[in-house]
């Protein structure tokens, strides 16, 4: 069977035609500028009068201590089952 290169040509033609008839870009700006706007909080009780809580500190973080479970507490060993 012979292998026509007309064909593949054509394709190869059709593609690129493709490519680059994709790629045009417009030269007009029609993108409109996006303007930010305030936007009051609605008339409501619950903005009008927040609650005086005050700063909350963080809670300090615990320090971590091995027990149960942990690096060298029980069951690191193995299952314990005539390991010696």
């Amino acid at each position: 069977m012979r292998r026509s290169w007309g064909w593949w040509a054509i394709g190869l033609i059709a593609v690129g035609v493709s490519a680059l008839a994709g790629c045009k870009t417009d030269s007009i700006n029609t993108k409109v500028p996006h303007v930010e706007e305030f936007t009051p909080p609605p008339d409501e009780e619950r903005f009008n009068n927040p609650h005086e809580q005050g700063y909350k500190p963080p809670r300090p973080k615990k320090e971590f201590k091995p027990g149960l479970g942990g690096p060298s507490g029980p069951g690191s060993g193995g299952s314990g089952l005539g390991s010696n």
